[in-house]
């Protein structure tokens, strides 16, 4: 049986559980917030208010000045970008790369030697 998520206060008179919460994107005093259904909304509570509402779950974290992603709901995560399910590429900063290096796929590097002669 699925635990229910604890209903988090998005603005208005929205309440949503947090595991349906996608991620969440600021512009200035308002934040888009789109939801694993497909479902997107604005409200007009700030990025950083909602950020200490989520605080409680720590799968979501804030990648760059802008998101803060549930990276639950990340499907791929490559070097300075994590990969949602629409095929959108969310940017993380680099201060916030090093914080969340574990969740980073080091680049695979391939041998060392001499290189093959271009045979044309």
């Amino acid at each position: 049986m699925k635990a229910k998520s604890k209903l988090i206060h998005l603005g208005s008179r929205r309440f949503i559980p947090a595991n349906e919460i996608w991620y969440l994107s600021s512009k200035s005093n308002y934040t888009d917030v789109f939801l694993t259904n497909g479902e997107q909304f604005t409200s007009s509570t700030t990025l950083k208010i909602l950020a200490e509402r989520l605080g409680a779950f720590p799968s979501f974290i804030r990648i760059n000045r802008q998101v803060l992603l549930n990276i639950e709901n990340a499907t791929r995560v490559e070097e300075g970008v994590y990969l949602l399910a629409d095929n959108k590429e969310v940017k993380f900063s680099r201060r916030r790369a090093r914080v969340n290096k574990d969740l980073v796929k080091p680049k695979k590097k391939g041998p060392k030697g001499p290189r093959k002669p271009k045979i044309i």
